[in-house]
């Protein structure tokens, strides 16, 4: 699922995604590091400050149900983050390079919180914080077998550890830190 808080970041490009590959174009690809899934996603930026530019962003193996894709805007004008089947990359769209965001699991649901400056990745076990500089946080596993994320502002997100089971536990994020109380309990 993929959420705004009601208005996207600010950003210094147009990006779409496109259908299939222009003819002739040389797209830059984008890797997962490690074993990577078929198919992809095929976009397209247009930064202000230079051409544009085709991209193919690969899915990573690991996959689950309610895996998102899509493009978003980051707290950095010139970073797209491209999510592809649940597998996320940070895009800084004028020099074409991009880091894998490494997750617990792949990304289930992407949420712009712009009154905080961060957009938040959701795993199906934890909560990844992207600001201006790429990977602010990330929590600690937080829940057994999913999470809920219920409600966000300016600086908490709320949500709910494995809210299917007999036993759901509220957490609170803190979005300036990425520290967090509740969900589930795990031994050290």
């Amino acid at each position: 699922m993929l959420l705004r808080d009601g208005r996207p970041f600010p950003a210094a490009y147009l990006a779409r995604e496109l259908e299939e590959l222009p003819a002739g174009a040389n797209p830059v690809e984008l890797v997962p590091g490690q074993q990577e899934g078929p198919g992809g996603l095929i976009f397209e930026v247009q930064p202000r400050a230079c051409g544009s530019w085709v991209g193919c962003a690969r899915p990573g193996a690991m996959t689950a149900r309610g895996a998102v894709s899509g493009l978003m805007p980051t707290p950095n004008q010139d970073d797209l983050c491209v999510l592809v089947r649940g597998t996320a990359y940070v895009v800084d769209v004028t020099d074409h390079s991009y880091q894998p965001v490494a997750a617990s699991g792949p990304v289930v649901t992407a949420v712009s919180v712009v009154a905080a400056g961060v957009l938040l990745l959701a795993t199906p076990w934890g909560v990844i914080g992207i600001g201006p500089d790429g990977v602010a946080w990330r929590t600690g596993r937080l829940a057994i077998d999913g999470l809920r994320l219920d409600e966000v502002d300016e600086s908490r997100l709320i949500g709910v550890a494995d809210p299917e089971s007999a036993e759901p536990r509220e957490f609170v994020i803190d979005l300036r830190s990425g520290g967090h109380e509740g969900g589930a309990a795990f031994e050290p």
